[in-house]
């Protein structure tokens, strides 16, 4: 698509020869960041396909997340939110809405990261009874 957006970062180094040259350094505190967006986008950015890549919302990450800590797996959850968000208006534009509705890859992703921030790496290497029983002893 070669898209011509881009965001430009540059961090001035604080020394004393860029503090005399530069009037944004010279204040106080220093100014020492330059940041430039240019959001020409050669593309729409509101089609199906840009929704389809949108990243979770923290509202729906614990959403997924209260759904593993009542024993759901990533499937049976994704099916669960599904089933949640064909009850709602405007259905359709959430249903392919990816920061409302993930994919099951990523709803496999959120679960691998809350199943290791409940129950650490432990999970990996030993059985799932195993790490329960130990969560239980303690």
């Amino acid at each position: 698509m070669n898209c011509q957006a881009k965001i430009d970062i540059l961090i001035k180094k604080l020394t004393p020869v860029t503090t005399k040259r530069d009037p944004y350094l010279k204040g106080s505190p220093p100014l020492q960041g330059v940041i430039k967006i240019k959001a020409d986008h050669n593309h729409h950015t509101d089609t199906l396909d840009a929704i389809n890549q949108l990243r979770v919302t923290l509202e729906v990450r614990k959403t997924y997340e209260e759904y593993f800590s009542s024993g759901c797996g990533p499937s049976e959850a994704h099916r669960i939110h599904e089933s949640e968000l064909m009850m709602e208006e405007d259905c359709v534009v959430k249903m392919a809405n990816a920061s409302i509705n993930p994919k099951l890859r990523t709803v496999t992703h959120l679960h691998e990261k809350w199943r290791t921030s409940e129950y650490g790496k432990a999970w990996l290497e030993k059985s799932s009874m195993e790490v329960l029983k130990a969560k239980k002893q303690k």
